[in-house]
């Protein structure tokens, strides 16, 4: 017990290390320059050091669930600068040549580390991505493409009504039998904030999920079966978040509760508005047209799709919105 003990603390050490150098970095991409000349050590090749740090930082240092993205790699003579993205948040770390170490706020030396395909962000475009989730829970593609061209306007005009009803414009907004809730975003908290909706609380609403359990009070309305209405934009990486903390409760609580995703968009006649432009439209749609039409695979493929992109973020419990 005491081994494992000590394990999960060096854990939440990295963890608590790439968070405070992220925190600094506000959205700028920043060097930690070495402090000394480097010599004598081969020189490895920057794709393979890219893609040995951002696996090490997905395996080894984020918040489990949450994903760092690889921005680009620079030579800067003696080192090379890695730049990730995360949460939202960009950096360059400084990389020794040969790839064996990072340098924090003090050097990291992953010499016998090998890097992870798993934690190892696809290059595949987004169109790409929805394609292969798609493929790997046995979604016809060709139905949802037809569907889309079909219904994709009618689906965006009812999406626009309901966002119009409940006077949505943030993403993420949760909304629980008709009551928004402002907690934290983590699958504790909104199992908690969807289980203070039901009449009869089953007994899945016993069990613990992950992160924080505050929900700030929240008690909805209470019904047989809870209404849940989770208000993204598909591109939206806070959006991206709560759909992530959202899919345990879904798995959790099944049919007891009826849980939908819902796209902030607008509509004037033939035309749909998303914040993100035109790609997000059509995500927007396609993913309407599988939950409309298979239901029973929306959440396993989302949650694939989200993971092929990358996007970022999964349990978190940020504040902030698009």
């Amino acid at each position: 017990m005491a081994k494992r003990r000590k394990s999960a603390t060096l854990k939440e050490k990295h963890y608590q290390l790439i968070i405070v150098i992220l925190s600094v970095a506000l959205a700028t991409s920043i060097g930690f320059i070495l402090t000394g000349p480097i010599t004598g050590m081969a020189v490895a090749d920057p794709n393979y050091v890219g893609k040995k740090v951002i696996s090490y930082i997905n395996e080894k240092l984020v918040n489990p669930g949450t994903f760092a993205s690889l921005v680009k790699i620079e030579d800067a003579g003696k080192y090379y600068i890695v730049t990730i993205e995360y949460m939202g948040n960009r950096m360059g770390i400084s990389v020794s040549k040969d790839g064996n170490t990072l340098f924090f706020s003090r050097p990291v030396d992953i010499t016998n580390y090998e890097p992870n395909a798993s934690y190892i962000p696809g290059n595949k475009t987004k169109v790409e991505c929805w394609v292969a989730a798609a493929n790997s829970v046995g979604i016809d593609t060709n139905k949802v493409v037809q569907c889309v061209e079909k219904e994709g306007l009618d689906l965006m005009r009812a999406e626009a009504q309901i966002t119009s009803q409940y006077k949505v414009f943030g993403s993420p907004t949760l909304i629980v039998n008709d009551v928004v809730y402002q907690g934290m975003r983590t699958p504790e908290a909104y199992k908690q904030a969807i289980c203070s909706g039901f009449v009869e609380p089953p007994e899945e609403c016993n069990q613990t999920l992950s992160g924080s359990n505050e929900t700030d009070g929240f008690d909805a309305p209470d019904r047989d079966v809870p209404d849940v209405k989770l208000f993204v934009m598909s591109f939206c990486p806070y959006g991206n978040m709560a759909e992530r903390a959202m899919y345990p409760v879904v798995k959790l609580l099944g049919s007891k509760a009826n849980i939908e995703v819902h796209y902030i968009v607008s509509v004037s006649g033939d035309q749909v508005r998303a914040l993100h432009g035109e790609k997000e439209v059509q995500e927007n749609m396609r993913e309407a047209c599988i939950q409309k039409y298979m239901p029973d695979k929306f959440w396993d493929f989302l949650i694939r799709y989200l993971n092929c992109r990358s996007g970022g973020s999964a349990t978190s419990s940020a504040s902030g919105q698009c």
